[in-house]
């Protein structure tokens, strides 16, 4: 659900009119990117570990959801400095 809002709101106009809700679409579209790249590239990998049991495929959840949110925190910093 996330990531539909994310797609949204960078591609409205309500994501371009203040100088913050800019950088929260840029760095939520860019962590959106990021995340598909990495799901793609690693799916036969995350099924093989979280086939083993249900604390792997835990770890293998959080993992990805670390990912995604440091992606957007680095991108919100990155943006500050630059916009």
């Amino acid at each position: 659900m996330f990531i539909v809002y994310s797609v949204y709101f960078f591609f409205s106009k309500e994501g371009k009119d203040e100088r913050g809700k800019k950088i929260i679409s840029a760095a939520s579209f860019i962590s959106f990117i990021i995340t598909l790249i990495i799901l793609f590239a690693l799916s036969n990998l995350f099924y093989d570990i979280a086939s083993y049991n249900e604390l792997a495929y835990s770890w293998i959840l959080n993992f990805a959801v670390l990912i995604i949110s440091g992606t957007e925190a680095i991108c919100i910093m990155i943006l500050k400095k630059s916009i």
